[in-house]
């Protein structure tokens, strides 16, 4: 058995594929017209970064943490099958001795926590979509 550090940093590795990958997407994304009227403005490259093309790939950026989040947490519960903890163990533990009412008492668990994430990071998404006018 794995154990809960292996696992864990498996699954920070993985969500910073997704995050570092929405990042530049959303960076990239940002309009060039809109960072040369903030150069002819007179901002310098660090006030360009953080008062136009991280404001305007935000959405993009909050998107990325949703979907890395959701995919944590899915991946999470059955890294519980290498020892790892957590919600898993209910469910993994509930399927070795057929006990049906922990096998529900997980997946309710589990599903509750994947879509709490999911509208909270989803309400932050449209946030910053509104915030943009």
């Amino acid at each position: 058995r794995l154990g809960y550090w292996p696992a864990a940093v498996t699954l920070v590795i993985y969500a910073q594929l997704i995050l570092v990958r929405n990042a530049v997407v959303g960076l990239v994304g940002v309009d060039a017209a809109v960072i040369e009227a903030a150069r002819g403005m007179g901002m310098n490259s660090w006030q360009r970064l953080t008062q136009v093309e991280l404001p305007l790939a935000l959405p993009l950026m909050l998107a990325g943490l949703r979907i890395a989040t959701l995919s944590t947490i899915g991946i999470a519960t059955v890294a519980a099958f290498v020892n790892a903890g957590g919600l898993g163990t209910l469910l993994f533990d509930g399927v070795r001795t057929s006990n049906h009412q922990k096998i529900i008492a997980g997946a309710i668990a589990v599903s509750l926590l994947a879509v709490g994430a999911n509208l909270l990071l989803r309400q932050a998404e449209r946030w910053a979509t509104r915030s943009q006018g």
